[in-house]
């Protein structure tokens, strides 16, 4: 495990430069028994991480009736204050989040570590104090399974209008859904606390990820503005990134979307400067092996001449949108470079 010495503060650029702006954080004094706490945490919920950034933020009257809105139950003022998000990389790639939540409960105040991936999709749980007797036994249910995997609107889908729990006989263990009920709480406003504060920083490190997973040579990841893609194609919700190496050099786009057909698959794409296919790649173990076969016939094919298979409407839809993103970006100033962190504490 990295000393403490890698779990530093974040006080400058991210890892990469992301677009032209560089992310930083408000550095606030921090005890060293609290950055053990936070390393301790982030090393168990993230083992294949290397190091870690801490970026904090106060919750501004804006954001605080963002989050007050949007959840169905109330929230009390002052649960909404300055707030830690915890960055784990494996070297210089995010691999998820991590926030840490004090709620109030029957058996006094009650910590729960949240780990979560980039989409914010409940990765896992820790109690960190907790006087329930029920802990362990929660922490052990099928209740406890049934989070992994689940946003905020899954969440939701747990809580009933009438306070209780929607979820099956026997999966919350007796006597422990009060403290149920709270950690489904906890992690709603985890999550939904982590979308608005954090937004901006949300979407850099999102760019930064999907860009060294296509190309992990890349030095540098610059957002591209898509417009909208054709209906038939079937694409939707689609991102990009333009990747660089090393003396600025052009290594390719990688892209994240999702195929809406008969179910919803997230899709990968990873292509060269002149938008041939290197790989697409398909998120999840469940696809249709059709799927992963048209997935394969791409590679080594030009977006605009995909052949005949599953995908080439939308390798082709997609061909088009990304052109005039290029076309757009070419007219548009060169990002500096900024460097990355070298990993000490800044003087």
């Amino acid at each position: 495990m990295p000393g403490e010495a890698q779990a530093l503060r974040w006080c400058g650029a991210l890892a990469l430069t992301l677009t032209s702006v560089a992310l930083c954080a408000r550095v606030p004094s921090q005890s060293a028994n609290e950055l053990s706490d936070a390393a301790r945490s982030v090393f168990l919920a993230f083992p294949q991480a290397t190091s870690f950034r801490a970026i904090v933020r106060d919750v501004d009257l804006q954001a605080r009736i963002a989050v007050e809105k949007g959840l169905p139950f109330k929230v009390h003022f002052n649960e909404l204050g300055a707030h830690s998000l915890y960055v784990p990389f494996r070297k210089l790639e995010p691999v998820g989040l991590l926030y840490v939540r004090t709620e109030d409960g029957g058996w006094g105040f009650t910590e729960v570590s949240w780990s979560l991936s980039l989409d914010l999709r409940v990765l896992g749980f820790r109690f960190l104090r907790c006087r329930s007797p029920h802990r362990a036994a929660l922490q052990r249910s099928p209740f406890a399974r049934s989070l992994i995997g689940r946003g905020f609107e899954q969440l939701g889908e747990l809580l009933g209008r009438d306070g209780r729990l929607c979820c099956r006989r026997g999966d919350i263990p007796a006597g422990s859904e009060e403290l149920a009920r709270a950690l489904v709480r906890s992690a709603m406003k985890t999550i939904l606390v982590t979308r608005t504060v954090w937004r901006r920083e949300l979407r850099k490190l999102r760019d930064l990820a999907l860009g060294l997973q296509a190309f992990p040579a890349a030095q540098r990841v610059l957002p591209m503005a898509l417009g909208a893609m054709h209906r038939d194609s079937h694409l939707r919700a689609v991102h990009a990134v333009t990747v660089f190496g090393t003396a600025d050099a052009r290594l390719g786009v990688a892209v994240a979307s999702e195929l809406h057909a008969a179910t919803t698959t997230e899709l990968r794409w990873t292509l060269t400067k002149d938008l041939r296919v290197i790989r697409v790649t398909v998120v999840g173990a469940r696809c249709p092996a059709a799927l992963r076969v048209a997935c394969s016939e791409l590679a080594g094919r030009r977006l605009d001449d995909p052949g005949r298979g599953a995908l080439s409407a939308a390798a082709r839809d997609l061909d088009q949108a990304l052109r005039e993103a290029l076309r757009v970006d070419s007219r548009a100033a060169r990002p500096p470079a900024v460097p990355a962190p070298s990993g000490r504490s800044p003087r």
